[in-house]
């Protein structure tokens, strides 16, 4: 069973000379396959903590088609596979943002689908089968709470 997903993006920049600048979209629709949502909140400590935050066939999903991700510290987040030699792409993600990983691949040269898939080599695509989140500070600044969203 598929699910739609809807979407629209706005954003207000406050500019130094005092003038707001708005930008935003219209709304678009997008069929996700299996319409399957797998969520995960959790706490990574401060002072170089580290969870796994899915793996594949968590939450019915073995993929996923679109990834919504929010901390509120900036933190690293991880994606791995173990398709062969395991391979990795990490991506810092500043807090207090929602931040969305909609539509293209995670590696390098991204111009395919997003299906969850990491490139490896610059050559080959594999599915993430882990996906985790790494607090990397030592600044006393305390632990970072993060919402992780998966849909499929």
């Amino acid at each position: 069973m598929s699910a739609t997903l809807y979407s629209t993006q706005r954003f207000e920049v406050e500019l130094a000379s005092g003038e707001t600048l708005v930008i935003s979209s219209d709304r678009k629709e997008a069929t996700l396959t299996t319409g399957v949502k797998f969520e995960c909140v959790d706490v990574i400590e401060d002072d170089y903590g580290e969870d796994v935050l899915w793996a594949t066939g968590q939450g019915g999903l073995d993929t996923f088609e679109l990834m919504l991700f929010y901390s509120d510290k900036d933190v690293w987040l991880e994606f791995k596979n173990d398709d062969g030699t395991p391979a990795y792409v990490t991506r810092k993600v500043t807090g207090g943002v929602w931040h969305v990983f909609p539509g293209y691949n995670l590696g390098s040269a991204a111009a395919s689908v997003f299906d969850g898939a990491v490139l490896v080599d610059n050559t080959d695509y594999d599915d993430v089968t882990q996906i985790e989140c790494h607090n990397d500070a030592a600044d006393g600044a305390g632990d970072a709470s993060v919402r992780l969203v998966l849909l499929g």
